[in-house]
């Protein structure tokens, strides 16, 4: 090869090296920008969010629940969305009226629930404002299925303790559920069904109480009531998903409460 022809070469790789670097450090800016924008974004539309039940000044004597937790916890269908279902369905169970207050939001894990996080804190706060009795806690999918540093049990444990305690210490009765299943490589759904044994562990009755464990083995045998990508319910999958959770919302957690709720200032840690 001659020397022309080598330098040549030469300079091509460096040219398509230096382009290389150039798209690693946009993409790796974009993605720390997004995040910083999301966190703003986030206090935005939590800040905002309004309770769905326009009844709650009618009905003093309605059980007051929130709820934090990822995209499953905001959905909704023809029916309603996860927050009347949930309202409707556990106000059965119980016979009393139910609010629920849903601070959920898309995309989120533990990680970003994390004590001191404006997410968990304004929550808190609102929750508070609005005298809420209990928060059920619907996290774990996103820990396990994204592709970038997915949580561990052990690490899933931590952070679900830390949410878990942080709520309880605020005066909050809590609820956890497991994490239904997806359609997932076999890693992630062993993840999963890892997640819903650190959840049973986690319950302590008294501030801290088991929820829906049924999610998983449910949607692994119904996989039709999945939408086609193996991870959201599709409307009828959400019509199971809300009775699931339903069902397995603990009765014994709530017996303390006459229903009017506590005041905020009751509720200060």
């Amino acid at each position: 090869m001659s020397d022309h022809m080598l330098r040549r070469r030469t300079w091509r790789i460096a040219i398509m090296t230096m382009a290389l670097g150039v798209l690693v450090g946009g993409t790796a800016t974009w993605l720390w920008m997004s995040r910083g924008k999301k966190s703003s974004e986030v206090e935005s539309t939590l800040a905002e969010r309004m309770p769905w039940d326009t009844r709650w000044e009618e009905s003093p004597a309605a059980l007051r629940i929130g709820m934090v937790g990822d995209s499953l916890s905001t959905l909704f269908a023809d029916k309603g969305s996860m927050s009347e279902l949930l309202a409707r369905n556990i106000s059965k169970r119980l016979n009393r009226p139910i609010t629920v207050l849903n601070q959920g939001l898309p995309r989120t894990a533990t990680d970003d629930w994390l004590p001191g996080g404006s997410l968990i804190e304004l929550a808190i706060e609102r929750f508070k404002s609005l005298q809420v009795q209990c928060v059920i806690v619907s996290l774990g999918t996103n820990d396990a299925l994204r592709h970038w540093r997915p949580a561990t049990p052990q690490q899933y444990e931590i952070n679900l303790r830390s949410i878990a305690e942080r709520l309880a210490d605020a005066g909050f009765v809590v609820v956890l559920n497991a994490p239904p299943w997806a359609d997932a490589s076999d890693e992630q759904v062993e993840t999963l069904k890892d997640y819903g044994r650190v959840v049973e562990s986690l319950a302590n009755g008294n501030r801290i109480f088991a929820g829906d464990l049924r999610s998983y083995e449910y949607f692994r045998a119904h996989r039709d009531e999945l939408m086609p990508a193996g991870v959201h319910p599709n409307p009828r999958g959400l019509d199971s998903l809300a009775r699931l959770w339903s069902e397995g919302f603990p009765a014994s957690a709530m017996a303390d409460f006459s229903g009017t709720g506590p005041s905020p200032a009751t509720l200060d840690e």
